[in-house]
């Protein structure tokens, strides 16, 4: 076909999709037929809405018990009225059974899935195109230069949603996290603690902890922090060292709670986006308009704390962990001034760097997985799976469920103990786990030495003087690692008001890596950061919230000597 002919035959195919096109969607090519249905697209959204809100029904039903002069004239009902369906409690998604999936209002919170559940939500409101609307979405959600509060934010900018799609949807379903941001506080160290007050979910008017710990670029070229998330409102594990445990657990985080916590992208400074502005203009990128009166969504708040300061800081890891106690960024350690000599060479650098939140992440498991999902997806807050950590106090059920998971995130188990009569005592879930032989049983069948897929546990352990910093200790954590490819994390113990237990003198800790480095195993110390504003593991929660606090376990008297006296 000649030039002119393969031009003239491009000139009908446009012209057969000349047409309307629905505001906010010029990047979907629709036929016209299917343009000219588009405006009936919001009433599936709209019978959604009359499903997850049945209390409007009986006011419909007053109405038409009314006499005849009250009654107002009714308009002709369509057969697809949604007044004529009966009202059913909500679709049959498959993530239906996760908790705190709607807000106060009854609206689906968006945030709280991941893209292929938000595409199921899409097909069950009646969207011709579930996938690709999904996608839109999900862009406006998470990707870089997007993150928009509301659904309305996106009107009027390129790809931006449709008004009648933002009418509908807002109707049934929200874009909000459920949390704001109550307070900042900062340590010398320069470790920053973020309050948040929750305000949707079981949780609603308790406040939970992340923290932002500062770290050095290995060439020392950037600053990088660590942020570290919670995924419960205090922790029922009441391990005997932790602070955090002393709250006992309030409330579960919905997967939008947690996510809000994280936002891995360029910092960027402002409030919610700012309209382009018309005519040449509108091809200039707009500056986020900031806005004081409405306070900042937890997902922007760690980089815009970050951007209001000098050094040009970034997120460069994120973290769920269980209570540890040190709040602590990895680097390499050197022997102290007068420090016995020994035959272990200098430490390794650890990384990525990790840190502290509160709460179990795996017991609450479905919340949590599907917010790495969210975190780790390329068209999401696109966190590489390497540098997003996920700890456990050692619940081997949830551990082997996250271990078949096919997730590639880092697992980190907070051990702390060789012995079972230690562990039962400072980790009180260890004996109803089954110990620690059921423990190292899960671990040498999902991480064993050259296991297929190349996964290694890290294996936390906080030293407390007198109670698991000896050489005999370190022997046996030796022991409990055959097999297992595994490396370890010393931790220095962060004391905090009303407890018993003292941190291990640094000749201790150095005499007990040298045991474990001597062995054949990887093994840093990491020290405390962010203690001097009770931003440290460990040292998290608010003892406030909480109405009564789990009951402290007797202490073995073979270790009462070496506790400090009761307060």
């Amino acid at each position: 076909m000649h030039a002119p002919a393969r031009l003239a035959d491009l000139g009908r195919r446009q012209k057969q999709h000349v047409g309307p096109r629905p505001s906010g969607d010029r990047h979907l090519l629709v036929p016209p037929a299917q343009q000219r249905l588009a405006p009936r697209r919001p009433a599936s959204c709209r019978a959604l809405a009359e499903q997850l809100h049945p209390q409007q029904q009986p006011q419909q039903q007053t109405q038409q018990q009314q006499s005849p002069e009250q009654q107002q004239p009714q308009l002709p009902q369509s057969p697809q009225s949604p007044q004529q369906t009966p009202p059913q409690q909500h679709p049959q998604w498959s993530f239906g059974r996760r908790a705190a999936l709607h807000d106060a209002a009854g609206r689906l919170m968006l945030k709280n899935l991941t893209l292929p559940e938000l595409e199921e939500w899409c097909a069950s409101v009646g969207e011709r195109r579930p996938a690709a609307r999904a996608r839109q979405v999900w862009r406006w959600l998470y990707s870089d230069g997007a993150w928009a509060a509301s659904l309305e934010e996106t009107l009027g900018r390129q790809n931006g949603l449709s008004a009648a799609f933002c009418a509908a949807a807002g109707a049934v379903a929200s874009v909000d996290g459920g949390l704001l941001l109550d307070s900042v506080a900062r340590a010398a160290d320069g470790t920053r603690k973020l309050v948040f007050k929750l305000t949707e979910g079981p949780g609603a008017g308790a406040s939970i902890e992340a923290v932002l710990i500062p770290m050095a670029h290995r060439r020392g070229e950037r600053n990088h922090v660590t942020l570290c998330v919670s995924s419960q409102v205090g922790c029922a594990m009441a391990c005997q060292f932790c602070f955090t445990g002393r709250m006992g657990l309030l409330a579960d985080l919905s997967t939008a709670q947690i996510v809000e916590q994280v936002r891995r992208r360029r910092r960027r400074r402002g409030g919610p986006l700012a309209r382009r502005p018309a005519g040449g203009a509108a091809r200039a990128r707009a500056r986020p308009a900031a806005d004081p009166a409405r306070p900042p969504r937890q997902m922007v708040v760690a980089c815009r704390v970050l951007a209001a300061e000098p050094g040009g800081a970034s997120i460069a890891n994120v973290v769920f962990m269980v209570r540890r106690p040190a709040a602590s960024a990895a680097r390499p350690t050197a022997r102290l001034p007068g420090a016995a000599a020994g035959p272990a060479p200098p430490p390794r650098r650890a990384a990525p760097r990790r840190a502290q939140g509160m709460g179990e992440p795996l017991a609450n498991f479905d919340a949590v997985m599907a917010a790495v999902a969210i975190m780790t997806h390329p068209l999401g807050l696109h966190v590489s799976h390497n540098k997003l950590t996920v700890s456990t106090v050692g619940l081997v059920a949830p551990l082997e469920r996250f271990a078949t998971s096919g997730s590639n995130v880092q697992l980190a188990l907070s051990l702390h103990a060789t012995t079972d009569e230690v562990r039962d005592w400072i980790v009180p879930t260890n004996k109803a786990a089954g110990g620690l032989s059921a423990l190292m049983g899960a671990l040498r069948r999902h991480y064993a030495h050259g296991n297929a897929a190349g996964r290694r546990v890290l294996v936390e352990f906080t030293m407390l003087a007198g109670v698991n910093d000896t050489p005999d200790d370190a022997r046996r954590l030796v022991a409990l690692l055959e097999g297992i490819e595994a490396k370890v994390n010393l931790i220095m113990f962060n004391p905090f008001a009303g407890t018993r237990f003292r941190p291990s003198p640094m000749e201790a800790v150095l005499a007990f890596r040298s045991v474990l480095v001597g062995a054949g195993r990887i093994c840093t110390i990491r020290d405390s950061r962010g203690d001097d504003s009770m931003a440290a593991c460990g040292q998290l929660g608010n003892l406030i919230d909480s109405a009564r606090s789990p009951p402290l376990l007797p202490v073995p008297p073979a270790f009462e000597a070496v506790l400090a006296p009761p307060a």
